[in-house]
């Protein structure tokens, strides 16, 4: 059984072991014997915790639900088996948008999202993002990643680099060495036609040259 279930003071009455009726067995064992599904949530995949989840169900549930007060919310659930071991997949991920009425939005299905980055070399970049399809005629093929040229704008023309579509999931690039310390960052799918939307989304970043594994995101627009 993983710590965080039982971990506590308070013989499992954690914020956890409190929805997993922990305390009554003393945190001793895990008291789900079929399993069960955890739900998290954040604003993007950076800010959910892990260890805390927002929802709890029995494994053989069909639906499980979360409350949220922000209008971009991402939601990953995993489950965790009879021996209160859980897994680590990101592919059962969802999003939701809500509009400024506070119902669901349609707008933005079809472009990239929670785009982050981290620096992995004093020179290299990781891009990761989420990506929720539209039902549609044309599949998605692949992605197409633009940066910032010696023009002073992203060149929609020459991509840095393609990813492979492989389903609703997080995907990575890495850039290759990057000479400047200033760049925008932009993604866009494109189907089985050859067609891209034409989002002018994108991610500002600088690189720290002297500091490994340090970035600063400068700033996120969404156009």
């Amino acid at each position: 059984m993983e710590g965080k279930f039982y971990n506590s003071l308070y013989n499992g009455d954690s914020a956890v072991g409190i929805m997993l009726s922990m305390g009554i067995t003393g945190g001793d064992f895990w008291t789900r014997n079929s399993g069960g599904q955890l739900l998290y949530k954040g604003v993007d995949i950076e800010s959910i915790n892990f260890d805390r989840p927002a929802a709890i169900a029995n494994i053989n549930e069909k639906q499980i639900s979360a409350k949220t007060n922000t209008q971009t919310s991402l939601f990953v659930l995993r489950r965790v088996n009879c021996c209160g071991e859980e897994e680590k997949t990101m592919r059962a991920a969802a999003r939701l948008i809500l509009d400024d009425s506070g119902a669901q939005a349609e707008e933005g299905a079809e472009k990239i999202f929670t785009l982050t980055t981290k620096q992995i070399q004093s020179d290299k970049v990781m891009l990761k993002w989420f990506y929720w399809p539209k039902i549609r005629q044309k599949q998605v093929v692949e992605f197409r990643i633009y940066y910032y040229s010696a023009t002073g704008e992203i060149d929609y023309t020459n991509p840095l680099g393609t990813v492979k579509y492989a389903g609703r999931k997080f995907y990575r690039f890495t850039t290759p060495p990057l000479e400047k310390d200033d760049y925008r960052f932009c993604i866009r799918a494109i189907d089985d036609g050859q067609f891209q939307g034409d989002s002018l989304d994108y991610i500002k970043i600088q690189l720290n040259k002297n500091i490994p594994d340090s970035i600063q995101n400068l700033q996120a627009n969404t156009l």
